[in-house]
C-alpha cells in the first residue's frame, strides 16, 4: 500500500489522506497482457472555513494488450475505467466521475 503524505504531516490532496492497493497480473506470451485493479481510499479531511470535505473510493481498471514485432520494437493498446471518487463538501454530494482512456503506443529500443 502507497500512502501519500505533504510535508507539513497532512496527507496528500483534499486535506486527508490516501490508501492505495494495486494488484497486477502479467502473461508473457507472443501478444502479452497487463492487467491492474487500482483502489483508492480517502479520510475525511477539512477544506478551510470549517468545510469538511468527504470522498468515496477510487476505482480502477486497466488492460494492456503489448506485441513484440522484433526483440527491439514493439506496440501496444491500453484501456482504462475509473469510477468512485464522490466529493462531498458539509454534505452536499457532487455527481460520481466516471471516465475511460483509450490509448495506442509502441517502442524501439
Amino acid at each position: 500500500m502507497r500512502h501519500a503524505r505533504r510535508d507539513d504531516g497532512r496527507g496528500a490532496g483534499s486535506g486527508g489522506h490516501a490508501q492505495a492497493l494495486e494488484p497486477r497480473s502479467y502473461v508473457n506470451t507472443p501478444v502479452g497482457i497487463d492487467f491492474a485493479l487500482l483502489g483508492y481510499g480517502y479520510t475525511q479531511g477539512e477544506v478551510g472555513f470549517g468545510k469538511t470535505l468527504k470522498q468515496s473510493p477510487l476505482y480502477s481498471v486497466q488492460g494492456h494488450l503489448i506485441y513484440e514485432i522484433f526483440p527491439w520494437l514493439w506496440a501496444a493498446l491500453d484501456a482504462t475505467y475509473y469510477t468512485g471518487r464522490r466529493t462531498t463538501v458539509d454534505g452536499q454530494a457532487e455527481p460520481e466521475p466516471a471516465n475511460v482512456r483509450l490509448g495506442m503506443m509502441g517502442r524501439c529500443r
